[in-house]
């Protein structure tokens, strides 16, 4: 039971993210792009590639402009499984990110791995990288490993003007969080 409901949510959350990214592009956003979350629930069902390849057909969406965020946590579950769900999203042409990178247990082994395209870093280091010199080196690492690789990074949970310089100066690709804005409802961004 909690299986399909959970399988039920995720379809929903993925069906309104495209249906509200649909909209958008129809009103002159045509460069915005959207990124779902995915549990690792979701990423162990064989139906995901299906699910997702409908639900872009069916809001016309390109799909590059559809990044799967997937938390290493999902990854770790089913390594094998994942990689194959991950290779044939891809092939679709969805972006794939591993969010909340940093927080598992064998993270540098997940990039090479699953070739992502975005490394999202935990909000734990961004939160701690203007006051810790330790936390601002591992960012600099992360930063550098993900260029090395191809591979571009946004910093979660950007609260401070700090942050934002720190990361700027590490080379950080983009960062999130209430810095820019508070979540929002949907409308409130048409306006």
């Amino acid at each position: 039971m909690k299986t399909g409901v959970l399988a039920d949510v995720g379809g929903w959350v993925l069906g309104n993210a495209l249906r509200e990214l649909a909209a958008w592009r129809q009103a002159g956003a045509t460069k915005l792009g959207v990124s779902v979350n995915v549990s690792a629930r979701q990423l162990g069902s064989e139906q995901i590639v299906g699910e997702v390849e409908r639900a872009l057909r069916q809001h016309g969406t390109p799909p590059c402009k559809l990044e799967i965020e997937l938390t290493e946590t999902a990854l770790m579950k089913n390594p094998t499984l994942a990689q194959k769900t991950i290779v044939e999203l891809k092939r679709l042409a969805v972006r794939i990110a591993i969010d909340d990178f940093g927080t598992g247990y064998s993270s540098l082994m997940y990039p090479p791995d699953f070739e992502p395209h975005t490394l999202k870093i935990d909000g734990h280091f961004t939160s701690k990288i203007d006051r810790d010199p330790t936390t601002q080196i591992i960012v600099e690492g992360i930063i550098g490993l993900a260029r090395k690789l191809g591979i571009k990074v946004i910093a979660e949970g950007v609260e401070q003007a700090a942050q934002r310089q720190m990361l700027r100066q590490a080379n950080c690709d983009y960062v999130q969080g209430y810095l820019l804005s508070q979540p929002q409802v949907p409308e409130g961004l048409m306006k």
